[in-house]
């Protein structure tokens, strides 16, 4: 009589709608959606100053340079209507030689030269920011999920920050 007490009694355990490997699951599909979804609607083009410094860095790791000569007038020297006249955002002219250095960390630009030897000019910034944003969900998920929070959560966490517009 007592087992079938404690049989019936027995501890209660609820059961989770999702499981991690479901979770997972979901969260490959939804890592290939979003990068079609960027794919779709990314822009490879420089659209400010700072974008246009870091290609332009990346355009001269590709030739093997670090520094370019800078574009002033003719017959007048480079400094000669003031320092930065003729430097553009990111780069910085250090004296009267004609040549300039890129002032951005090397990183990114790193990444753009590397996908442009492997993919081309043309897809390399697309590949280069999907697989940045691909990378930062992935460690996202993994952050989460090392402080003990459930996989459902994590990839709350982990979809929501891809609706951030620096994404």
């Amino acid at each position: 009589m007592m087992r079938e007490f404690f049989h019936r009694v027995g501890p209660k355990t609820e059961a989770t709608p999702f499981t991690g490997c479901t979770v997972v699951s979901l969260m490959l599909v939804a890592a290939l959606a979003y990068a079609w979804f960027l794919s779709t609607f990314l822009s490879p083009y420089a659209a400010g100053a700072d974008a246009s410094g870091y290609l332009n860095f990346a355009r001269l790791l590709v030739h093997g340079e670090i520094r370019a000569p800078v574009r002033a007038l003719l017959g007048h020297a480079v400094t000669e209507f003031g320092e930065g006249t003729f430097q553009p955002q990111g780069f910085s002219v250090r004296d009267d030689s004609g040549l300039m250095s890129p002032t951005y960390p090397v990183g990114f630009p790193l990444h753009l030269a590397l996908a442009t030897w492997l993919v081309g000019s043309e897809y390399a910034v697309g590949i280069v920011n999907i697989v940045a944003a691909l990378a930062a969900g992935a460690l996202l998920y993994a952050s989460c999920r090392h402080l003990k929070l459930r996989p459902a959560w994590a990839a709350a966490a982990t979809g929501g920050s891809g609706f951030a517009h620096f994404f």
